[in-house]
């Protein structure tokens, strides 16, 4: 619920986009003006979607939130200092749950280190063959 929120766009044309498409929700006019002063000054470019197409752009978002929780018990289990939520965290933490976690560790380490970004294509390609 912030004043502005960015977020990856999943769906067609704009998931094809090889230089970064990201959608955006403006909720402060504030933020709306300094975003059209920015496109007026060709710092970026804005384009203007159905709020239909956003909502199905975004069907990994019940996921991610879905896991969550999860994640938040595995790290507790692992003995890392987490924030505390109001919400009651599984007791039971599944391989599924561990594997996802992993993967998502690899992707975040990845992601922080630009040297590595060749590796991404490479794992896309020798992993293709199990979808």
């Amino acid at each position: 619920m912030g004043d502005v929120c960015f977020g990856d766009i999943h769906i067609k044309p704009y998931m094809d986009d090889k230089i970064g498409v990201n959608s955006l929700v403006v909720r402060k006019q504030q933020w709306l003006d300094w975003l059209v002063e920015a496109k007026s000054e060709g710092v970026i470019t804005l384009d203007e979607i159905p709020v239909e197409t956003l909502n199905a752009s975004q069907q990994m978002a019940g996921k991610k939130k879905g896991r969550n929780e999860r994640f938040i018990a595995l790290n507790k289990r692992l003995g890392r200092v987490i924030s505390e939520y109001d919400v009651q965290l599984p007791n039971k933490i599944g391989l599924k749950t561990v594997l996802d976690y992993l993967q998502n560790r690899v992707q975040q380490f990845l992601g922080r280190h630009k040297s590595l970004w060749w590796l991404v294509s490479k794992l896309k390609k020798d992993t293709s063959h199990y979808e």
